[in-house]
Formats: C-alpha cells, structure tokens, sequence
C-alpha cells in the first residue's frame, strides 16, 4: 500500500513569514487592536493583540488605559520568536476607532 499526505498549506510559502520579517525588536509600529484578551488570575496573560501588515503582535496594556477593538495604536516589539512566528511589545499610544 502507498498512502500519500498532500496539503496546500505546505505547498506554498506560509505569508506570515514575509510580514513577520519586516519588524525588528524595538521597533517602533503603527496597528489596530484586532482582540482583547483578559485572564483576571494572570494579569501578564492579559493584552491586546495589535494587527500589523498581515501579523498579529500580542502587547502588554499600558499603565493608563485599556484600548478596545478597533483602536489605532502605536507600539514598540519587545521580543519576537523566529521559529513560532510570534510577536510581543507593549503599547505606548491609543488613539481611539473613530464611530
């Protein structure tokens, strides 16, 4: 018997890695707040995920105040992992989503 595994996922470069190349640690960026996560036991669990051009970049919330979905945001990339393609940084401005 012969049993092939095909999938098309691994038939083309994953786009993540071509967005996620284009950010360095302790740069500075412009997003938009894509989701919040809240964990009321982990309070470093908690954050916002920032949407960058086709990556997501998990951050912190500033001390100040909490930014909603939809918010612009400007943030600094405190640590990046290469091989997960995951990002982390912390929010230094939030201008809120215009209604």
């Amino acid at each position: 018997d012969v049993v092939f595994d095909a999938s098309i996922r691994d038939a083309y470069p994953d786009p993540r890695r071509a967005a996620f190349e284009q950010y360095v640690v302790n740069g500075i960026y412009g997003g938009t707040v894509s989701f919040i996560q809240y964990d009321p036991e982990r309070a470093t669990k908690s954050g916002a995920f920032v949407r960058l051009n086709g990556i997501d970049c998990f951050c912190l919330y500033p001390n100040n105040r909490n930014p909603d979905i939809g918010d612009e945001v400007t943030i600094v990339v405190t640590g990046m992992d290469r091989k997960t393609m995951k990002m982390w940084g912390r929010i230094l401005h939030i201008e809120p989503k215009r209604n």
